[in-house]
C-alpha cells in the first residue's frame, strides 16, 4: 500500500513508536520481575513468613490476645524474668538450671558463669551510684548474679527505647562496687572475667548505646566497652536480639527453641505448663521480630539494583503506577489493593459466585451471599484474599452474632472443610480469610476453581442447618 499523505505517515510512525514503547515497558517489567535479587528477596520473605507465622493463621498466641502491651520493654522483661527466675511460682524450678545454662551460652559461650542454687534473678532492681557530682538513681531491667560475684546485666531495647544518660556504665558500677564491693581500678581483668552486659534489641538493627557520650567519672567502665563501640561484640558488651533471621548470632527465639527441647517426653502438669509458656513467648517473638525483619531484609540491595539500571527503574515506576492507586482512595480503607487489581479479582470471584447461585450483596458488605432466615453465608475478597464465612442480617457488617450454638456450628463447618477461623472472638462474623494462592494454584482463577467445590459444600451445610 502506497501512502502519499505526510500526515498519515506521521500517524503510522507515532503508532509504531508507541507500540515499541509498550514493548520496551513490557520487557523492562519482565527483566525486573525475573531479576535474581528480587527473586532472592521474595524467597527469603516466604521463608521468614512461614518460619515466624507472619500470616498469623497457624499459631494462636495468648500474649497478643490479652494485652496491647506486648510490644513494650517491661512486658518482655517480666516474661524473661518469669522464665529465668527459679522462684517463679509453679514453673520456676522446672529445668531452671538447664535453662539458665542455655541463656548464659546465648550471651557468651566462653563465659564461665556458675549456675548453682545461689543464682538470683532480679527484675527492675533499684540502684544508686555517684556520677562524680550527685547520686543517680536507676533500675536495671534484668540482673542475674551468683555468690561468686558474677553477673549478667540485661538492658532491654526490644521496643527501641532511648538510652538514658550513662546508662550501661551506671549499672556496671552499681554491680561491681555497690553489690560486689569491689574496686574497678585495682583489677579490671577480674571484671572482664566475671561480668557481661547484654544490649537486647528486637532484631539486629544497628542500634548502639551512646558510649562516646558517657561522663568522664565513669571512664574505668567506659574503657571496658570501647571494643564494642562500633556495634560488634566486645569482651563484656554483647549485642543480642530477640530474633535474628540470618542467625548471625544467638537470639532469644533460638534460645527458647532449645529450652523447649528440654521438655520432650515430660507429661506432668508443671512441665507442660512451662513448655506452653515458652512456646507462646517464642510465637510472640516470631510475630514481632519476623515482621520487623521484613522491613529491612535486603531492600537496599534491591533498590541499588533498580537504581543502577535505567530500564529497571522505568519498569519499577510503571509497576508503582499500577499498584499505588489505592492511596488515592481513602474511603476504601478496608481494601488496600489497587483499583485495577481489585476489579480483576472481583470479576473472577463474581464468575464463581454466579455459578454457585450466590447473589451480590447490596447491603453494606462487599461480596456474594446466600440467605437462610436471619443468617447469611457469604464469600468476598479484600486485599487479594478470599474471605468465607457467616453473618447475621439485616447487615452482616454490623449485626451482633449472639447465638453461641449457631456460631459454634458454623465454626465447625468451616474447620471441617479446611478453613481456620481468622478471628476467634469476632462477635459479628464467623469467618476465615486466606491468601488467594496455594501450592496447587498458579493463579487466582485456578485458586478459586480449586475452592469452588469446597465453597459449595459449605454452602449446602449452611442451608441444611
Amino acid at each position: 500500500m502506497m501512502v502519499n499523505n505526510k500526515e498519515s505517515l506521521d500517524q503510522i510512525e507515532n503508532l509504531l513508536n508507541s507500540v515499541a514503547e509498550i514493548d520496551t515497558d513490557y520487557n523492562n517489567i519482565v527483566d525486573l520481575l525475573s531479576n535474581e535479587v528480587l527473586k532472592d528477596y521474595s524467597n527469603k520473605k516466604k521463608k521468614i513468613t512461614k518460619k515466624y507465622d507472619l500470616n498469623g493463621t497457624d499459631k494462636f498466641n495468648i500474649f497478643e490476645t490479652i494485652s496491647d502491651k506486648y510490644k513494650l520493654e517491661n512486658f518482655h522483661t517480666d516474661i524473661l524474668f518469669s522464665i529465668l527466675d527459679p522462684n517463679t511460682p509453679e514453673i520456676g524450678s522446672i529445668c531452671n538450671d538447664k535453662i539458665l545454662e542455655k541463656f548464659v551460652k546465648m550471651v557468651d559461650t566462653s563465659f564461665k558463669f556458675t549456675v548453682d542454687d545461689t543464682v538470683k534473678v532480679s527484675n527492675q532492681e533499684f540502684n544508686i551510684v555517684f556520677d562524680g557530682e550527685k547520686d543517680k538513681k536507676g533500675y536495671t531491667d534484668l540482673l542475674i548474679t551468683n555468690n561468686n560475684n558474677q553477673a549478667i546485666i540485661i538492658e532491654n531495647k526490644i521496643n527501641d527505647a532511648r538510652d538514658t544518660k550513662n546508662q550501661l556504665v551506671r549499672y556496671m558500677k552499681y554491680v561491681w562496687e555497690e553489690k560486689f564491693g569491689k574496686d574497678i581500678s585495682s583489677d579490671s581483668e577480674d571484671f572482664k572475667e566475671n561480668v557481661r552486659v547484654v544490649y537486647l534489641t528486637l532484631i539486629p538493627n544497628g542500634k548502639k548505646p551512646n558510649i562516646e557520650d558517657y561522663a568522664p567519672s565513669f571512664s574505668p567502665y567506659t574503657n571496658l566497652l570501647q571494643d564494642a563501640i562500633t556495634g560488634e561484640d566486645g569482651d563484656i558488651l554483647k549485642y543480642r536480639s530477640a530474633v535474628d533471621s540470618k542467625q548471625a548470632k544467638p537470639d532469644l527465639y533460638k534460645f527458647l527453641e532449645n529450652c523447649i527441647k528440654l521438655f520432650e517426653g515430660k507429661n506432668d502438669e508443671q512441665h507442660i505448663l512451662k513448655k506452653i509458656y515458652l512456646e507462646q513467648y517464642k510465637t510472640l517473638l516470631g510475630h514481632l521480630g519476623g515482621n520487623a525483619t521484613m522491613d529491612d531484609v535486603e531492600k537496599m540491595l534491591i533498590l541499588e539494583k533498580i537504581y543502577s539500571n535505567k530500564s529497571l527503574l522505568d519498569a519499577a515506576k510503571v509497576l508503582y503506577e499500577i499498584f499505588s492507586d489505592w492511596r488515592e482512595q481513602p474511603t476504601r480503607y478496608y481494601d488496600k489493593t489497587p483499583n485495577a487489581v481489585s476489579k480483576f479479582f472481583d470479576e473472577k470471584l463474581e464468575k464463581i459466585s454466579q455459578e454457585l447461585g450466590l447473589e451480590k450483596e447490596t447491603n453494606g458488605h462487599k461480596g456474594y451471599i446466600k440467605r437462610k432466615g436471619e443468617y447469611v453465608f457469604y464469600i468476598c475478597g479484600e486485599n487479594m484474599e478470599l474471605e468465607i464465612g457467616f453473618g447475621k442480617k439485616p447487615n452482616i457488617d454490623y449485626e451482633i452474632f449472639d447465638d453461641t450454638k449457631k456460631r459454634n456450628k458454623y465454626k465447625d463447618i468451616l474447620e471441617k472443610n479446611g478453613f481456620n477461623l481468622t478471628e476467634q472472638n469476632n462477635d459479628r462474623y464467623v469467618y476465615s480469610r486466606t491468601e488467594t494462592f496455594d501450592e496447587r494454584s498458579g493463579n487466582i482463577e485456578v485458586f478459586l476453581l480449586n475452592k469452588k467445590n469446597t465453597i459449595e459444600e459449605i454452602m449446602k451445610e449452611f442451608l441444611a442447618t
